[in-house]
């Protein structure tokens, strides 16, 4: 029973403290306007890109290719060279009635609860422990440079890839994990991998250090016949 109880407990700590992360990293948009200081570096373009989303659906286009909102309607295809798949969620709110500013809020917080989660789920199933995965989900979440990029720089493709950073980790500590299945690390790398390219294809040079420093740490602690079958397994598909 007491075992029960602490555990409940726990859980309630847990989530309470996930919940002051998310609460924390969101109080610049907790206002009814965006904040002032985004408005000098990317802010402006991105909302373009959204209205241009909106507006293509509505026109029929998908995927939406000629955004005819930029360039004095003369259209300019930012939809070619930047990846904008999450960003149809939110250009749907816009043609359901939401301002394009608050659909740029909601969208920020709600990758700001992802991120939370995401990150604290799977950094418990690392470490086994509920503190570490709450101190690492804070860390990662309040991170400077991720902040930046939210309320100084609004990167929205660079902050959207770092929500897949801790998913490409992941998958490569299950590739190099003694106990982990043969095909889940490489479904973990390739979701991390794929968000990241989705979101914003220089990212991956972000993600190519610490990446490269996992791996070689990998090898050294285990370089055993089995970690090159995980890397190299091919699904088997049954009909």
């Amino acid at each position: 029973m007491k075992t029960m109880l602490y555990s409940t407990w726990k859980k309630r700590i847990s989530g309470f403290l996930l919940f002051v992360i998310w609460f924390i990293a969101d109080i610049p948009f907790m206002m009814s306007y965006l904040p002032v200081a985004t408005t000098g570096h990317d802010l402006i373009f991105h909302l373009y890109r959204i209205e241009g989303i909106a507006q293509g659906l509505i026109e029929g286009q998908f995927p939406v290719r000629m955004q005819t909102v930029q360039a004095a309607g003369y259209g300019y295809p930012v939809s070619i060279m930047y990846g904008d798949i999450f960003l149809y969620p939110v250009a749907l709110l816009v043609i359901l009635g939401m301002s394009i500013n608050n659909a740029y809020k909601f969208y920020v917080l709600a990758l700001n609860a992802i991120n939370v989660l995401v990150t604290f789920g799977l950094s418990r199933r690392v470490f086994k422990s509920n503190g570490i995965a709450v101190a690492l989900a804070a860390l990662w979440t309040l991170a400077p440079y991720r902040l930046e990029d939210i309320y100084l720089r609004a990167s929205v493709g660079e902050y959207t890839a770092l929500l897949f950073l801790p998913i490409l980790f992941y998958g490569l500590y299950r590739l190099f994990a003694e106990d982990a299945e043969r095909f889940s690390s490489i479904v973990w790398i390739t979701a991390g991998c794929t968000g990241i390219i989705l979101s914003h294809v220089l990212s991956i040079i972000l993600a190519f250090i610490p990446c490269s420093i996992l791996v070689v740490y990998g090898l050294v602690r285990n370089h055993t016949w089995t970690v090159f079958k995980k890397g190299s397994v091919r699904p088997r598909l049954t009909f």
